[in-house]
């Protein structure tokens, strides 16, 4: 059985999952696994928390993303330190200090349609000696996956969503180190289903911090960003990542969320305690009005404020005829122009020593 923890309304598992007869997660332990992060082998000689691992050419401390000694090859890097580790950041390598931003994306239409998530199992007596059959069991979509690449993916494979408006994010948050993650459910869900799809996708990138696949210094924080259906699905993960910080599991506190079009916002709550801002239109034939143009497909959802969300933190941003009533994500470029000062204004909440 998988271990769970109950925390307010929510039943929470354990992201190490399963533990093996007679093995554990923990270090120091006589039974203790023997690897940690990229497989390499862990070092309790030298402590008993897990953070050293040793490459071989050098030993690392993954807690701080730092080796013990220098880079043989420091020569061909002289503006990075020769003590750092994948230039601070090893999913991008890109960011040399900021904090992690994460994109939830809303429904793609291709990908639900398509539904070509499958899986097949092995053939059951009666049904054909060696050959397969679809596994009964298996939901084809949604995928909820999670990428530390520069797109958000389905199947492993990339594709665009944004239209820049994450670059603005990023460059507004002054932060490059982002992640993403596909919000896109049944085109008919429901704001729960989605929201407790994302506690699953927050626990998962809970275990990637914890594995070191996430690298985050203990004075940085974590922004999300939803889209449509991500916006029940990015509250779903800051409730995760909330609890994993209160828990002392990871040492990075949520900083804010921006929930842009949120899909049934009166269906779902933010987390309490939690600097958000919701953007939303009444023209929005989507996530205001419930239809979604050109497939006759009601979406049950009505213009309003997200459950929990301060009566200053609810934007209503102008209204607008084409680009399906401004609910497509790229009309979201808008917030960029609310000047400093004013509400709705994008910018860091939490000013770090």
């Amino acid at each position: 059985m998988i271990a769970t923890k109950t925390y307010s309304q929510h039943s929470i598992q354990s992201p190490f999952g399963m533990v093996m007869p007679g093995r554990n997660w923990k270090a120091g332990s006589a039974n203790g696994y023997g690897f940690g992060f990229n497989g390499q082998l862990k070092n309790d000689e030298i402590t008993t928390n897990a953070s050293i691992i040793d490459f071989g050419a050098r030993i690392c401390n993954v807690k701080l993303g730092r080796w013990f000694s220098i880079d043989r090859l420091n020569d061909l890097y002289p503006s990075q330190s020769h003590y750092s580790f994948a230039v601070n950041n090893p999913i991008s390598v890109v960011d040399l200090g900021g904090n992690l931003v994460i994109f939830v994306n809303g429904l793609m239409l291709d990908q639900w349609k398509g539904q070509d998530n499958r899986e097949e199992i092995p053939s059951v007596p009666g049904v054909g000696a060696g050959g397969t059959m679809p596994n009964p069991n298996y939901a084809p979509y949604p995928t909820n996956e999670v990428s530390t690449g520069d797109f958000p993916q389905y199947l492993g494979k990339d594709f665009t969503y944004w239209g820049e408006v994450d670059k603005e994010f990023m460059t507004r948050f002054n932060d490059p180190n982002n992640i993403y993650v596909s919000g896109s459910n049944q085109a008919s869900s429901e704001a729960k289903t989605r929201y407790e799809a994302g506690i699953k996708s927050g626990m998962e990138i809970v275990q990637m911090i914890m594995c070191g696949q996430i690298t985050l210094a203990d004075d940085e924080t974590i922004k999300i960003v939803g889209h449509s259906q991500g916006g029940a699905h990015a509250a779903g993960i800051a409730y995760a990542l909330n609890w994993a910080y209160e828990e002392g599991m990871i040492n990075n506190p949520i900083e804010q969320i921006s929930y842009l079009a949120p899909h049934q916002p009166t269906e779902f709550e933010t987390p309490e305690g939690i600097y958000a801002t919701q953007y939303s239109r009444k023209s929005d034939k989507i996530s205001s009005t419930g239809v979604i143009p050109g497939t006759g497909i009601s979406g049950h959802s009505w213009f309003g404020k997200i459950k929990n969300l301060l009566a200053e933190q609810f934007i209503q941003l102008k209204d607008m005829e084409d680009e399906r009533g401004g609910h497509n994500v790229g009309t979201f470029k808008e917030i960029f122009k609310i000047k400093k000062g004013e509400a709705g204004y994008v910018n860091p909440k939490i000013e770090l020593k």
